[in-house]
């Protein structure tokens, strides 16, 4: 028989019960092993029939060991509770195997499955539902295998107060990438266990069950789940106190090396948002003494070399080399230190090269994140003022009592409207929800890149919302001007006539040098003194590229300069306040700029400026 519906096919790389046996003692009679054979082929037409067997002598109790046909091997144990549930995953997850491959049972019959399953609990009295067998429980079976209606019948039948939920809730193991629905009803499970058993998730056992929890995650997901998945299931642990970044004891590996190791780049890139200080991104841990980004890179460069051998599995290497160079950004976002993947011989050095060549593109695509972090920050803001814009002219008003006109329409003029929507904008900046907005850039900040560069960014988005006049001079570009110019009419006499011409506009230079600190050449400068955002991420990638002598970082604004527009000391970089003073960037806190927490100082100005 088939393993999916009537008339259906085995999933490739699985077995069907035809291939199967199911081995049993042998004094068990023949009621027993007709219960066992009839449930693994669904051939069950109605509960009445399971109850009949049972009267017979069947014992609902049995443990058969499934293994493939004519094979010599043990097998594995399941409860008849275990082989009664259906598997909703469509057979991506590994649920019941044989020891050496995963087993793809056919499905009862629409409605049949909760019959059986009630006949099987009220034969045996339920014993089985909560005792730990050898591999799994029903439980563990119905959440894993995505089945939703055993889920709530073990719930309403069993006394599941014995269950050891944190057990239950570890990510299954996919055999290839479950689909949404499933993940969706998974993750559901999960939050209805977690919310009648938070109790199991104490404090104290906060960082017990991060290591188990969080470090299965990091072992099985290896990429197949969404990241929605992911982030959501992580999230659920935050919730209820589990400590999702143990450290490391110096002897077992920590979730994130886990994650390094065996290539779940979306539990990696989660963990790297949320390790609380860039020691935890550097500490080797575990027997091979080595730091996720070792880690990565070891399996980076290994896939690299088996692409490349005959007979190997293109594909899989393939997907294993994304996920892997995917953990490697992450951690290197996260601020992890090329340089200690040096203090390993020779091989080091080879990893050490394939880092440097993905820390590139990371630099590349920063340029972009960037960009695409301040749009996300100041969109509401835009939003606003555009809405305004639309309405301002329409808006009708009073120029004073009896006998000034009646209310009309507001008259502007070029841009006048623009300007004035802005500023009104400006009143309603929620700043915290803007600072948030930047974490889309996915930089820690506890790094010397990330640091400079958050606070470079909330200083951009500060000045374009509080001291821009509107949206036209946050971006830059092409604007029309009046040019005076000399004309000689047909009598030989001076008259001055207009010309209508467009110049370049560079984005808000927000940031300014320090006296004296302004070396470059004036050619290359717009306004003494003054740097807009992409010199500054330039600037700061520039002290990368330095640092690790790397090649191929593309600068993508004004090439034709080259670096000089760029060329100034980190620690001359400030900015200009409301009294006219510069004030060095250099001197932010860059510990805290990870939240969205704005200091008691910026607060206390924010709220001068809204109501002065």
């Amino acid at each position: 028989m088939d393993s999916n519906e009537a008339g259906g096919a085995v999933p490739v790389g699985c077995i069907g019960v035809d291939d199967l046996e199911a081995v049993v003692p042998r004094t068990t009679n023949e009621a027993t092993k007709e219960l066992v054979w009839r449930t693994l082929r669904r051939s069950f037409t109605s509960k009445r029939q399971v109850t009949r067997l049972i009267k017979q002598g069947a014992d609902p109790h049995v443990k058969p060991r499934l293994r493939r046909k004519g094979s010599f091997s043990r097998g594995r144990k399941y409860s008849m509770l275990v082989l009664c549930i259906d598997d909703r995953s469509d057979y991506t997850i590994q649920t019941i195997e044989t020891g050496y491959c995963p087993v793809a049972l056919p499905r009862w019959p629409r409605g049949l499955q909760r019959g059986i399953l009630n006949a099987l609990i009220d034969g045996g009295r339920g014993s089985d539902a909560t005792e730990v067998f050898e591999w799994t429980t029903p439980t563990w079976m119905a959440v894993a295998s995505g089945n939703t209606d055993a889920f709530r019948l073990l719930v309403w039948r069993l006394d599941l107060s014995v269950v050891y939920v944190p057990e239950v809730m570890e990510l299954p193991r996919p055999l290839r990438p479950p689909p949404t629905e499933y993940q969706k009803r998974l993750l559901l499970t999960y939050r209805t266990l977690i919310q009648h058993s938070s109790s199991e998730f104490a404090t104290d056992q906060a960082h017990r069950l991060g290591r188990q929890l969080v470090g299965a995650a990091a072992e099985r997901a290896q990429g197949q789940y969404t990241p929605e998945f992911i982030n959501g299931y992580l999230d659920l642990m935050t919730q209820y106190g589990v400590d999702v970044t143990p450290a490391g004891d110096g002897l077992s590996d920590t979730p994130l090396h886990l994650s390094a190791q065996y290539g779940s780049p979306y539990v990696a890139d989660y963990l790297c948002r949320e390790v609380p200080d860039v020691e935890d991104i550097n500490r080797p841990c575990g027997h091979h003494t080595a730091t996720p980004l070792y880690l990565a890179a070891e399996e980076l460069v290994s896939q690299s070399r088996q692409l490349r051998r005959r007979g190997t599995n293109k594909e899989e290497c393939r997907v294993k080399i994304k996920n892997y160079t995917l953990i490697v950004h992450s951690l290197l976002r996260a601020g992890a230190d090329i340089s200690m993947i040096g203090a390993y011989p020779v091989l080091g050095l080879v990893r050490r090269q394939r880092v440097l060549k993905e820390y590139v593109k990371v630099l590349n695509k920063l340029r972009y994140d960037v960009m695409v972090a301040i749009n996300g920050a100041l969109r509401p803001h835009r939003a606003l003022a555009v809405l305004l814009t639309h309405l301002l002219p329409v808006a009708p008003h009073h120029d004073g009592a009896h006998p000034h006109p009646a209310p009309s329409g507001m008259s502007f003029g070029d841009n006048e409207a623009e300007s004035i929507a802005w500023h009104i904008a400006a009143m309603c900046w929620d700043k915290r929800e803007a600072y948030d907005a930047l974490s889309a850039v996915k930089l820690r900040a506890h790094s010397v890149l990330g640091g400079r560069l958050h606070a470079a960014m909330r200083q951009f988005i500060v000045s374009a919302v509080t001291q821009a006049a509107s949206n036209n001079e946050v971006v830059g570009g092409t604007r029309p001007v009046q040019q005076q110019q000399q004309q000689q009419d047909t009598e030989g006499e001076d008259e001055q006539g207009a010309k209508r011409s467009k110049v370049s506009v560079p984005p808000l230079q927000c940031f300014a040098l320090a006296d004296g600190a302004d070396s470059r050449p004036p050619h290359v400068v717009s306004k003494p003194r003054r740097l807009g955002l992409r010199e500054v991420v330039h600037r700061a990638r520039l002290d990368e590229v330095a640092m690790y002598q790397l090649e191929g970082v593309e600068k993508g604004f004004n090439t034709h300069l080259g670096d000089c527009d760029c060329l100034f000391e980190w620690q001359h970089l400030g900015y200009i306040d409301r009294s006219g003073d510069f004030q060095p960037l250099s001197a932010e806190p860059f510990n805290d700029l990870d939240g969205g927490a704005v200091g008691s100082s910026e607060a206390e100005w924010w709220w001068s400026w809204q109501v002065g």
